[in-house]
Protein backbone atom coordinates (compact mmCIF):
# COMPACT_ATOMS: atom_id res chain seq x y z
CA UNK A 1 0.00 0.00 0.00
CA UNK A 2 1.03 3.48 -0.97
CA UNK A 3 1.01 5.63 2.03
CA UNK A 4 2.72 8.67 0.24
CA UNK A 5 -0.46 9.39 -1.81
CA UNK A 6 -2.34 9.64 1.76
CA UNK A 7 0.18 11.70 3.36
CA UNK A 8 0.45 13.90 0.48
CA UNK A 9 -3.42 14.54 -0.08
CA UNK A 10 -3.56 17.33 3.09
CA UNK A 11 -1.36 19.41 1.43
CA UNK A 12 -2.77 19.55 -2.09
CA UNK A 13 -6.10 19.89 -0.73
CA UNK A 14 -4.41 22.82 1.17
CA UNK A 15 -2.58 23.89 -1.72
CA UNK A 16 -5.92 24.33 -3.16
CA UNK A 17 -8.16 25.90 -0.50
CA UNK A 18 -5.30 28.47 -0.49
CA UNK A 19 -5.54 28.65 -4.57
CA UNK A 20 -9.56 29.03 -4.03
CA UNK A 21 -9.14 32.06 -1.02
CA UNK A 22 -6.78 34.37 -3.31
CA UNK A 23 -9.03 33.88 -6.23
CA UNK A 24 -11.87 34.76 -4.14
CA UNK A 25 -10.17 38.03 -2.52
CA UNK A 26 -8.49 39.07 -5.94
CA UNK A 27 -12.02 38.74 -7.59
CA UNK A 28 -14.13 41.05 -4.34
CA UNK A 29 -10.64 43.59 -4.90
CA UNK A 30 -11.53 43.78 -8.78
CA UNK A 31 -15.26 44.70 -8.22
CA UNK A 32 -14.24 47.01 -5.32
CA UNK A 33 -12.13 48.78 -7.35
CA UNK A 34 -14.33 48.75 -10.29
CA UNK A 35 -17.51 50.06 -8.38
CA UNK A 36 -15.42 53.20 -6.30
CA UNK A 37 -13.88 54.30 -9.61
CA UNK A 38 -17.70 54.01 -11.50
CA UNK A 39 -19.09 56.01 -8.00
CA UNK A 40 -16.14 58.81 -8.40
CA UNK A 41 -16.91 59.41 -12.14
CA UNK A 42 -20.27 60.02 -11.40
CA UNK A 43 -19.02 63.08 -9.50
CA UNK A 44 -18.86 61.72 -6.23
CA UNK A 45 -16.22 60.47 -3.84
CA UNK A 46 -15.35 57.70 -1.82
CA UNK A 47 -15.73 58.16 1.94
CA UNK A 48 -12.28 57.97 3.81
CA UNK A 49 -9.90 56.57 1.32
CA UNK A 50 -9.58 56.82 -2.76
CA UNK A 51 -10.65 53.72 -3.95
CA UNK A 52 -7.15 51.82 -4.91
CA UNK A 53 -6.99 52.09 -1.07
CA UNK A 54 -10.48 50.13 -0.46
CA UNK A 55 -9.43 47.40 -3.08
CA UNK A 56 -5.76 46.70 -1.28
CA UNK A 57 -7.76 46.18 1.77
CA UNK A 58 -10.07 44.08 -0.06
CA UNK A 59 -7.21 42.08 -1.58
CA UNK A 60 -5.80 41.22 1.95
CA UNK A 61 -8.60 40.93 4.01
CA UNK A 62 -11.37 39.42 1.64
CA UNK A 63 -15.12 39.76 1.22
CA UNK A 64 -15.36 41.16 5.37
CA UNK A 65 -13.85 43.98 3.74
CA UNK A 66 -16.10 44.18 0.87
CA UNK A 67 -19.14 44.05 3.57
CA UNK A 68 -17.47 47.29 5.04
CA UNK A 69 -16.97 49.19 1.69
CA UNK A 70 -20.37 47.91 0.70
CA UNK A 71 -22.09 49.16 4.17
CA UNK A 72 -20.39 52.48 4.12
CA UNK A 73 -21.22 53.22 0.06
CA UNK A 74 -23.93 50.87 -0.78
CA UNK A 75 -26.16 50.70 2.35
CA UNK A 76 -29.03 52.84 3.86
CA UNK A 77 -26.28 53.95 5.86
CA UNK A 78 -24.30 55.96 3.71
CA UNK A 79 -23.76 56.52 -0.07
CA UNK A 80 -21.42 57.91 -2.35
CA UNK A 81 -22.90 61.39 -2.05
CA UNK A 82 -23.86 62.72 1.47
CA UNK A 83 -27.58 62.74 0.92
CA UNK A 84 -27.78 59.23 3.37
CA UNK A 85 -25.37 60.93 6.00
CA UNK A 86 -27.74 63.99 5.88
CA UNK A 87 -30.93 62.48 5.87
CA UNK A 88 -30.26 59.88 9.22
CA UNK A 89 -28.69 63.21 10.68
CA UNK A 90 -32.14 64.57 9.68
CA UNK A 91 -34.17 61.65 11.00
CA UNK A 92 -32.15 61.66 14.63
CA UNK A 93 -32.79 65.26 14.69
CA UNK A 94 -36.72 64.64 14.44
CA UNK A 95 -36.39 61.51 17.21
CA UNK A 96 -34.86 63.80 19.54
CA UNK A 97 -37.51 66.60 18.78
CA UNK A 98 -40.24 64.40 19.29
CA UNK A 99 -38.52 62.95 22.45
CA UNK A 100 -38.23 66.10 24.12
Amino acid sequence: MNSFGLQAFPTSLMFFFVLAMAILHLVFAVGVFQTARRGQQDGSRCWLVPPRYWALGTLILGPFFAAVYWALHHSAFGGFDQSGLAEARQRRQQTTDRSE
